[in-house]
């Protein structure tokens, strides 16, 4: 292969790795906020460092007020930034079938527009993890 060719075969590799572990991401911040679990090892191999602290504050705060979520946001199709081992990763997020409920009081879901959503991944030990969660402002995506 030449080198360009296997450049693109790395980087759809990383590419496709990178949407897998975006992926579960999303499915243990779902698990967490709906458990809600503060358990940092539900991102075991998935994330560390800054996004699994900003992400159990949040639950931690669900938690000490008593509320857990219900069903799943809906996410678009992520739109990946990539640049050797780092990467941004930007998805739209709608939480309309995101309700939440306290006690056994259910809150029905807010009717919401899409927002951005935006974390850094980084390519640690051979593996991809995030790495943080970064202010929707600086989304280049529009929802």
């Amino acid at each position: 292969a030449t080198d360009a060719a296997a450049a693109s075969d790395s980087e759809a590799a990383d590419l496709a790795e990178i949407e897998t572990v975006f992926a579960a991401y999303w499915d243990a911040v779902i698990e967490s906020e709906n458990g809600p679990v503060s358990d940092p090892a539900i991102f075991d191999g998935i994330a560390t460092g800054g996004a699994v602290e900003m992400q159990l504050t949040n639950v931690n705060n669900l938690i000490n007020d008593g509320i857990r979520r219900i069903g799943a946001p809906a996410l678009s199709e992520p739109v990946i930034h990539l640049a050797g081992d780092t990467a941004r990763v930007e998805v739209c997020v709608d939480i309309s079938d995101w309700g939440a409920a306290v006690g056994d009081h259910t809150a029905p879901p807010q009717p919401s527009d899409p927002s951005p959503r935006v974390v850094d991944m980084e390519r640690i030990d051979g593996a991809w993890l995030v790495t943080d969660q970064i202010d929707p402002s600086e989304a280049t995506i529009t929802c």
